[in-house]
């Protein structure tokens, strides 16, 4: 079964850093939308405080399916392309 991860010190002060920087960075701004190539998906950028070319992206869309549902398919892709890519490579010769 699963057993729940333990974090070290160091682990959980640097998600608080991390954390810390996330809100203080979205602190009175607002998010921007951006052009999105899948109309499904809505996707929004705030830029950092003092950086013209860093910020923070999100892009969010509702899926109607359960966790257990795409947690299958995800794996099913990943295993398809894996063998596609395992495959190509058996027939380049770079496996043996």
């Amino acid at each position: 079964g699963c057993r729940e991860e333990v974090y070290s010190l160091e682990d959980n002060a640097l998600l608080q850093r991390v954390r810390q920087k996330y809100e203080e960075a979205l602190k009175g701004r607002k998010w921007k939308q951006l052009v999105s190539p899948d109309n499904f998906v809505k996707m929004e950028h705030i830029t950092l405080p003092g950086k013209s070319e860093a910020g923070i992206g999100r892009a969010v869309t509702v899926i109607d399916a359960s966790v257990e549902d795409c947690t299958a398919w995800e794996l099913t892709r990943m295993s398809r392309e894996k063998m596609k890519s395992s495959y190509h490579s058996m027939v380049n010769g770079k496996h043996r």
